[in-house]
């Protein structure tokens, strides 16, 4: 997809770039690049060539917009480690998945022994008689107090995990980075951010 074109005189935006995003900055470094080459009478080299190369890395030196400059081996280094550790957290996430349906559902069903628990001690005091024994009381705290520290467990791992998916995002950054220079951004050569978990377990 382009993100923007020239033909000389005028430049063209995708329309989906945001205004003053640092899409649309790289876009407009790019094309202005075009631009002045064909205005230097240089049109030749609008094929990204040496000049066109040597203009745009100078205004990535000075800032214009964000870019890095890196080798093909250094883009294919950087994809291989991001695509490895995507795949790790992708596992991950549905793992975490599992696991909290996993806990829901046992939250659940304990939630319902204790209300059950509660409510046959309220007949029995009522009746003073047929209280739950105190095996069913130790049982229902064993249980409960093992819930606990299945959700202490999990949110720690949903931590972990949060860590690991910001860690990730900062390698995908730069490597979009990487990927925005020289050539501009193509939404097809860009690595999407993964999210991280919000929801933790009390």
């Amino acid at each position: 997809m382009l993100e923007g074109l020239t033909n000389g005189r005028l430049v063209l935006l995708n329309s989906r770039l945001k205004s003053e995003s640092k899409d649309r900055t790289a876009a407009l470094c790019h094309e202005m690049v075009h631009v002045y080459l064909d205005g230097v009478g240089e049109r030749g080299d609008q094929k990204h060539g040496p000049r066109f190369r040597e203009t745009l890395r100078r205004l990535l030196d000075e800032g214009a917009f964000e870019g890095i400059a890196a080798t093909e081996e250094e883009r294919a280094a950087l994809r291989s480690s991001v695509d490895l550790t995507s795949e790790r957290i992708d596992q991950e996430s549905a793992a975490i998945s599992r696991e909290l349906r996993e806990i829901d559902h046992l939250e659940t069903e304990t939630n319902s022994r204790v209300s059950e628990f509660n409510d046959r001690m309220e007949r029995a005091n009522q009746l003073q008689a047929g209280w739950p024994s105190g095996e069913e009381k130790e049982q229902l705290k064993e249980d409960r107090e093992a819930l606990n520290e299945r959700m202490t467990a999990f949110n720690v791992r949903v931590k972990s995990f949060n860590s690991a998916v910001r860690a990730l995002n900062r390698d995908i950054d730069r490597y979009n980075l990487m990927m925005s220079y020289p050539d501009g951004l193509d939404p097809d050569t860009l690595v999407s951010r993964r999210q991280s978990i919000s929801a933790a377990k009390k």
